[in-house]
């Protein structure tokens, strides 16, 4: 009965030992790091400014998130993951969409000159 009894205890902690120890997404946080500043130089602080701004916004809120899970004894990063992957999206998609696109229209409208003309 006591070998069964220290059998149990000894599961017991390694299934709670084991449970809070989810790792931090060290790749997933590189990843879209990378994405957001690729994006960042792509436009130039040019393009889609406010586009930019909300991706800082919510890649800061994923790495608080983190924060905030690497503080607790049981952690569970399954919501800081869905934010990094949607912001990596957000980034790639404005990197290869948003900013060409807003880029194309810039070259389209008529430049407008500062200088006074003459008669």
């Amino acid at each position: 009965m006591r070998s069964l009894t220290k059998v149990l205890i000894l599961v017991l902690s390694l299934t709670l030992l084991f449970m809070g120890c989810d790792r931090r997404p060290i790749q997933e946080i590189n990843d879209t790091e990378s994405a957001v500043r690729a994006a960042i130089k792509e436009s130039a602080n040019k393009y889609a400014r406010e586009e930019i701004k909300k991706l800082k916004v919510d890649f800061d809120a994923a790495l608080n998130e983190i924060e905030m899970q690497s503080k607790k004894v049981f952690r569970d990063y399954g919501k800081a993951r869905e934010l990094l992957s949607k912001v990596k999206a957000d980034a790639e998609a404005l990197k290869n969409v948003t900013i060409p696109n807003q880029r194309e229209e810039a070259k389209k409208k008529p430049r407008t000159s500062n200088k006074k003309g003459r008669i």
